[in-house]
């Protein structure tokens, strides 16, 4: 290393111009010039193509997570309209005995089934009220949302 400094400071450059200089810098350490620094086009390659298969990954992701969200929203939405048809029969709606249908909104179509259910251990024979089993429907789609219960209803 000193012969190489000699060598530089015989052609009258100073210490401070020859650490100044990076070519020389690297000279004086030993290290092997290199034409450039920096990254190889194979590296900046490599570096791309693993960023777009997890960009891809992460994209897949979130497109499903948003899915999902979308379709447990419309099944909320399903089972609210199914409870508050259920909930206005036998009070807005009369209880008859039969099946109805409907749509909200031409997105979800709704069904409704009343029967007569049977007690056989009760004999509800001085009773005016009647049990009835009602059943609701409500579909979207291809998914369906299903609710039912017994209610009190007038003698048949």
């Amino acid at each position: 290393m000193l012969k190489s400094l000699q060598k530089y400071l015989s052609r009258g450059l100073t210490k401070v111009e020859i650490m100044e200089n990076p070519a020389t810098r690297r000279q004086l350490s030993g290290r092997p010039l290199r034409a450039e620094s920096g990254f190889s086009l194979l590296e900046v390659l490599v570096a791309f193509s693993i960023l777009a298969l997890s960009l891809g990954t992460l994209m897949q992701i979130f497109s499903k997570g948003l899915e999902l969200a979308s379709m447990g929203d419309r099944y909320s939405r399903a089972l609210v309209l199914a409870e508050s048809t259920l909930a206005t029969i036998g009070y807005t709606e009369p209880i008859e005995t039969g099946e109805s249908s409907g749509a909200f909104d031409n997105v979800y179509d709704w069904s409704i089934k009343i029967q007569p259910h049977n007690l056989e251990d009760l004999d509800a024979s001085s009773l005016d009220l009647s049990l009835y089993h009602v059943q609701v429907m409500v579909a979207w789609e291809n998914r369906r949302v299903f609710l039912e219960t017994l209610r009190f209803g007038p003698r048949t």
